[in-house]
């Protein structure tokens, strides 16, 4: 039989029959390759049931100040699945008096022959009297050690004082994804705006995650009345200043409406005739004093 050059599965084994009787296979394939293949399929992380959110599958929580509990779930290491059937508690000790410490709690997979599975494990960190460092994950191909991490825990000599969830950071752990063809987004229980990415490049806004954008949005964002008897004679225009703070005559001009915006309302608001921003507010102008009262919304320029 000619040298393959490429390997490929499935592929039905040939019988071979050597002159003293012993059978071998032209197509043995093991383990290794098959986590290979299905590498290219399945990116590390943890399993989310179709059509499901991230919630806790894997979650760890604290049971007392010295134990935490694993939440059952399925995770991909590496072309390998690994599946935790029922909740798994584990044992922290305590730090030493005046000391603390940071732990972690993986999942490991070891294919060393002597291993060869997935486990959980804690990693203690090193004991410090302030800001203690986090332990490093390993993997390593060589030691065919690879570690996915679920969570860290603050430890003090009372026990265990926080815990941090790892799960959907994609340097310790993330969420499993198909690799071929396009990557819909994952829901996470409990994600927020705070951990959603934004390009500012359109608004011109500064924020690079959705709730920093809706943060700046409303610390640039002011409800303002424009009262019927605070119009005064200035020249040929009515005028009225209210008052904002921060706000300078060299700034770019705001985003000025009503609200609500209703005909009546529309029509008077048409009768502003100019809006400019002067030191400490904005000045509105009108050729006529306006009987009735205007709420408005204000959007700060630059």
């Amino acid at each position: 039989m000619a040298e393959r050059i490429i390997n490929g599965i499935p592929f039905d084994a040939n019988a071979i029959i050597d002159v003293e009787g012993e059978v071998s296979y032209d197509y043995v394939l093991f383990a290794a390759d098959l986590a290979n293949w299905l590498g290219t399929y399945f990116g590390n992380g943890i399993l989310i049931p179709k059509g499901g959110v991230m919630s806790t599958e894997f979650q760890v929580t604290k049971t007392d100040v010295t134990s935490v509990s694993i939440a059952k779930g399925n995770i991909v290491i590496n072309g390998r699945t690994g599946f935790l059937p029922s909740p798994y508690e584990m044992a922290v000790d305590y730090a030493s008096t005046g000391k603390q410490r940071i732990d972690r709690v993986v999942i490991e997979l070891n294919t060393n022959e002597e291993v060869n599975e997935f486990r959980p494990l804690l990693i203690k960190g090193s004991e410090a009297d302030s800001n203690p460092s986090i332990p490093a994950l390993i993997r390593d191909d060589y030691l065919k050690i690879y570690q996915m991490s679920l969570a860290r825990l603050l430890v003090t000599e009372d026990g265990i004082q926080t815990v941090t969830d790892e799960r959907i950071d994609d340097d310790f752990c993330g969420i499993s994804q198909v690799l071929i063809g396009v990557k819909p987004p994952i829901p996470v229980a409990g994600d927020s705006a705070a951990n959603i990415s934004y390009d500012g490049t359109a608004s011109g806004l500064s924020s690079t995650t959705v709730q920093g954008a809706i943060d700046e949005l409303v610390t640039n964002v002011y409800n303002k009345v424009l009262p019927a008897s605070s119009w005064v004679s200035e020249g040929d225009y009515y005028v009225q200043t209210i008052s904002i703070a921060g706000f300078t005559s060299a700034m770019k001009p705001p985003i000025v409406d009503i609200i609500p915006n209703t005909p009546i309302e529309s029509d008077l608001w048409g009768k502003i005739w100019k809006i400019e921003t002067v030191q400490g507010g904005l000045k509105f102008y009108t050729k006529e004093q306006l009987s009735s009262q205007l709420n408005i919304v204000i959007m700060k320029g630059e």
